[in-house]
């Protein structure tokens, strides 16, 4: 219909006929006036709304539209400039709250928090992800990452996600590789992943390629940390970030050198953190990179010796790093800025065997996801758990 109101040559009124004869001169010159003085004159082609002026459409505004530059129209105030928090007390807490059980998740990984506070867990020898809600108890089947091979320590390694995508590392029978499922939830329970999209496949399969972690920002970005550094410029033993929930064809690296990554976190002002083993063994907490695209801090707030326990996971919350270690401990390191505000401080995790993940749970929360008695293939059986930490 977009040239439907049409005026013929026998309903032109006596106004847009005086404008034909005035326009006609400067028409026999040619070029935009000439077609505009055949389409007003008698007989000539008929003017569709678009080709008239404002005060030639019928009900039409002869003023035009506001200028949007004049009077009235008030500039957008510029969104405030993030700035440094406060630095936390010297001395914190962490004490369990609440006790999740996980019966049936075989060997779980995670946990990845959800916007509503449910959480993602998956099992690393079947490749299922659940939901948990931690008001009720209630675990549902989300779905089952295809082609997982869990021979040995692989499987499902790291998972995160959000309302819109789940991304998972895995290994397979030919490789290790990072992947982004849809995640449609009015689709039946169970069958609730779309066909994956690839992020990262065809990585090495070796013992430091499986020690890597995956962590998604609100904006949508997603960090991916491989490990088993070997000296070639391949993606192994390096710290990427692609743009776009991972859509990006080339990703950009942030860091590299890394023998195993365990842990990736952002601070209030987008800064990211890693922990995990230097290719000399020594578990170290570093300034990576930033979420707006800065240089890295490069600033280190943790160097342990190798035997000292190893990182597992690492979260953000309350002004601090939080850091769970494969020797059972949870690790508080209040920050100032990019600098460590006092010592850090260590916590017991009582009940917790083999913690293998951590999440901010958000409001003075944390989520540690304990694998059970057992850190061997399948040996955690049906006796993993979530503990619910209250920090300050």
């Amino acid at each position: 219909m977009g040239r439907g109101n049409r005026r013929g040559p026998g309903r032109l009124t006596a106004s847009v006929l005086l404008a034909g004869l005035l326009v006609t001169p400067t028409a026999c010159a040619g070029g935009p006036a000439a077609d505009r003085a055949a389409q007003l004159a008698p007989g000539g082609p008929p003017a569709a709304p678009e080709d008239l002026l404002p005060d030639e459409v019928e009900g039409g505004d002869p003023t035009g539209p506001p200028d949007p530059g004049g009077p009235g129209e008030e500039e957008p105030e510029p969104e405030p400039e993030p700035t440094e928090p406060p630095p936390p007390p010297a001395q914190g807490s962490a004490e369990v709250v609440e006790t999740v059980p996980l019966p049936g998740i075989e060997a779980p990984v995670g946990p990845a928090v959800l916007p509503d506070g449910d959480l993602l867990v998956g099992s690393r020898t079947t490749g299922t992800i659940h939901r948990v809600s931690p008001d009720t108890g209630d675990i549902t089947e989300v779905g089952t990452v295809q082609a997982v091979e869990a021979g040995g320590a692989g499987g499902l390694l790291a998972l995160t996600a959000d309302e819109t995508y789940v991304h998972a590392y895995y290994t397979t029978v030919s490789d290790v590789r990072i992947m982004r499922f849809g995640w449609d939830e009015q689709r039946p329970e169970g069958d609730q992943l779309t066909p994956g999209q690839r992020v990262l496949p065809g990585l090495p399969d070796t013992p430091g390629a499986r020690a890597g972690r995956l962590f998604v920002t609100p904006d949508g970005d997603l960090y991916a940390g491989v490990g088993g550094a070997d000296g070639s410029d391949g993606p192994v033993g390096t710290v990427m970030r692609f743009a776009g929930r991972g859509s990006a064809v080339s990703p950009e690296t942030l860091s590299s050198g890394w023998e195993t990554v365990d842990g990736l976190a952002t601070d209030t002002l987008g800064r990211l953190w890693l922990t995990g083993r230097s290719e000399e063994g020594e578990a170290l907490v570093v300034g990576v990179g930033t979420t707006d695209g800065g240089a890295p801090t490069g600033d280190e707030v943790l160097h342990r010796p190798g035997d000292e326990g190893s990182p597992e996971a690492m979260a953000y919350a309350e002004g601090s790093l939080w850091v769970v270690t494969e020797a059972g401990e949870l690790l508080r390191l209040p920050l100032a800025g990019t600098r460590l505000h006092a010592e850090p401080e260590e916590f017991d995790l009582p009940g917790a065997t083999t913690p293998v993940g951590l999440a901010d749970g958000g409001e003075g929360n944390l989520w540690v996801l304990d694998a059970g008695p057992s850190g061997e293939p399948g040996g955690a059986g049906d006796r993993g758990r979530l503990l619910r930490l209250g920090i300050e």
